[in-house]
């Protein structure tokens, strides 16, 4: 788990950073990743097609506001 930013904004407010992030940078796979929050610990779970992929996921919701701890379980098939 990587520990991130300071300040956690709303659960709410997170989620949709994270889904607006994914949108942009990972649009492809976005649909197969879930994402699920608590006390600014965001976990993503799923499946991806390529290493690259998954990076790019990674990225994306790593540069989200907001992010405090990263649990990236996400799988490539």
């Amino acid at each position: 788990m990587t520990e991130l930013a300071a300040t956690t904004p709303s659960p709410l407010v997170l989620r949709a950073a994270i889904e607006h992030a994914l949108e942009r940078h990972a649009e492809r796979t976005s649909q197969h990743v879930h994402v699920a929050i608590a006390d600014g610990t965001v976990t993503l779970s799923g499946h991806v097609p390529t290493l690259a992929e998954r990076e790019a996921v990674e990225g994306a919701v790593r540069g989200a506001p907001g992010v405090r701890h990263l649990d990236n379980q996400l799988s490539i098939d």
